[in-house]
């Protein structure tokens, strides 16, 4: 990627990084230890920045040096809106993503240009045009995952299998992904959804990659959504808990929707909406079992165990975890980069093998 090398350009980044983090010219000064004359300065241009200096604004904004210093990722730089003083919550949200998604596109062009990573190939082409066409095209993607009506493993392994990287960020966002090339992908889920909301947007995102969006914020999932948006929807529910599942439920029917729910592992409006979508259930119904949300008790109670959770901070796939130890190995990153990339707390340096020598 190009790098900036004039100071106006990286002034406006400065700036709108920090609208998009809701701070004042003074606040960040603060957080910098400097005047806010002279925030205005760097960001009007005027005032060169050192590489500290720089290291310091990116650790105050929150923002990888690279978001900084090089051209963005095209899909991104495509739907980048500009910030002003007046940057609505919803902005600054956008922004979030924005920042956590390039980061991820370029970890996963990182690997890509190491040969570490590669297209998913071979995935059912999917043209949805309204909740039925979606419907049978997350069918579709199921079969060809091997999976036919069973649970969806960890889901950062479904949506590797079909080339799209998932990343869980402590970002305030939702979702939001990005197709690098056909085939490669990747996508961003907020780590402070609800387990099953996780699960739904990271599906929600895996339906634009296999449709072939180049890229997709989401912004709340509940909000409105035009027609494109709800097959989205519909084929998501589909991928993680197949209608037909849940047509043939008999006798107790808040109980069986509850262990339905613990072993596809989606959030009790998602199976209840499901049910209702079968006709085992009448809209009457549906609305009385969403004011009943079972506690967890309950869930322990039906099935016996507890729920265990998915796309926790720092979940990668296998696909990814591979590659990162191939570029480690091929000497194309450093220990601490693969620590970075692998994203695991507990991960050290130490626990890494050494580059393999290719000098001889």
């Amino acid at each position: 990627m190009a790098t900036l090398t004039e100071w106006a350009p990286l002034g406006a980044r400065v700036q709108q990084a920090r609208l998009g983090r809701s701070l004042s010219q003074e606040e960040l000064g603060k957080r910098l230890g400097i005047d806010r004359s002279a925030v205005v300065r760097i960001e009007a241009g005027s005032r060169k920045i050192s590489v500290l200096e720089m290291l310091a604004i990116a650790e105050a904004l929150a923002v990888p040096m690279a978001w900084l210093v090089e051209e963005p990722t095209p899909a991104v730089a495509s739907h980048r809106a500009a910030l002003d003083e007046k940057a609505t919550a919803a902005e600054a949200q956008a922004f979030s993503a924005e920042v956590a998604l390039d980061r991820a596109a370029r970890d996963a062009e990182l690997l890509r240009r190491a040969g570490a990573l590669s297209p998913a190939r071979n995935v059912p082409p999917v043209h949805v045009r309204e909740a039925v066409d979606a419907q049978r095209s997350a069918l579709d993607i199921r079969a060809h995952l091997g999976l036919g009506k069973q649970p969806l493993p960890g889901m950062c392994d479904v949506a590797a299998d079909l080339g799209l990287h998932v990343s869980v960020t402590t970002e305030e966002v939702d979702g939001a992904s990005l197709r690098i090339e056909p085939g490669l992908g990747v996508a961003i889920i907020g780590a402070h959804l609800d387990p099953g909301r996780r699960r739904m947007t990271a599906a929600h995102e895996i339906g634009h990659h296999v449709i072939g969006d180049e890229y997709s914020a989401d912004i709340g999932v509940a909000s409105s959504r035009d027609e494109r948006e709800a097959a989205i929807d519909a084929f998501a529910h589909e991928l993680l808990i197949p209608t037909a599942v849940v047509a043939t439920v008999t006798g107790d029917t808040r109980t069986v929707l509850i262990e339905l729910a613990a072993r596809y592992r989606v959030s009790w409006s998602a199976v209840v909406r499901t049910a209702q979508r079968s006709g085992v259930i009448d809209a009457d119904e549906a609305q009385s079992l969403l004011a009943d949300v079972p506690v967890r008790g309950e869930i322990v109670a039906v099935t016996g165990s507890i729920v265990p959770e998915d796309l926790t901070p720092g979940s990668t796939s296998k696909a990814w975890a591979k590659a990162v130890m191939q570029a480690l190995r091929d000497g194309a990153i450093s220990k601490d980069r693969a620590v970075e990339l692998l994203g695991d707390p507990s991960l050290t340096v130490a626990d890494l093998p050494d580059p393999v020598d290719h000098s001889w």
